[in-house]
């Protein structure tokens, strides 16, 4: 809405609720699963005591003619929950645009996405930004060139693909949809200010990419999942 717009360009950082209903994010959900047991999800790469996440990179057209490499094309299909999943968040740099973002113009949205999962347990992913700010002189010519696709990183979009009740206390003795994991961000004022977000399924974060630093705490009695998608800018 024009008021998620704004909220973005004063503070760096929205959360829509409910972007995607119970049964959107429950199949949704289901897929990432999948393809959790199928063995697509590996360690993200990064020390472990940086982040100890597990991570795919997915493509609506995974498993399709469509695919861009032939090795692509000969994985499984997404699904059509996590497909629909993607599809949102592809359509944030549109819907921002329809309510007249003040941000870039030029912005670009690629088709890969990131799909995490983080165990319940210790896992964690320190403070960090999303983007690459370094300079040429600071960096060097090589790593300048391996870092373009974190230099151009603009907008982080995540859609939560957990229970839309997580964080909330069992009823019954039923079993707890999940707690902790919450994403931590911080202002941009430089007073250490922060605020945290739980992962409730079905949520969408927006936030800039450059400026918003931000830490994920470790989760409890569930598995938390989420898919990222950076929207870029060479500008």
């Amino acid at each position: 809405t024009a008021a998620h717009t704004r909220e973005l360009e004063r503070t760096g950082f929205v959360c829509i609720p409910l972007a995607l209903d119970a049964t959107q994010t429950a199949h949704a959900r289901a897929d990432a699963v999948a393809l959790r047991a199928s063995g697509r999800l590996e360690a993200s790469g990064n020390a472990d005591d940086v982040r100890q996440d597990a991570i795919a990179t997915i493509r609506v057209s995974d498993g399709t003619p469509l695919a861009p490499r032939r090795a692509d094309r000969g994985l499984a299909p997404i699904g059509a929950g996590l497909a629909h999943a993607a599809h949102v968040l592809r359509g944030v740099s549109h819907a921002l645009d329809q309510h007249g973002y003040a941000g870039l113009a030029e912005r670009r949205v690629p088709q890969q996405m990131q799909l995490s999962l983080y165990p319940p347990g210790s896992a964690t992913y320190r403070r960090h930004s999303d983007a690459c700010t370094s300079t040429l002189l600071e960096l060097g010519l090589l790593e300048w060139l391996r870092l373009r696709d974190y230099r151009e990183r603009t907008l982080t979009a995540i859609l939560y693909l957990n229970s839309p009740g997580w964080g909330d206390a069992a009823e019954g003795g039923g079993p707890i949809a999940g707690q902790g994991g919450e994403l931590r961000w911080f202002y941009m004022d430089g007073l250490g200010r922060h605020a945290d977000v739980e992962p409730r399924g079905g949520s969408l974060v927006i936030f800039c990419s450059r400026t918003i630093q931000h830490e994920v705490a470790p989760c409890r009695d569930a598995d938390r999942y989420a898919l990222t998608n950076w929207i870029v800018s060479s500008r």
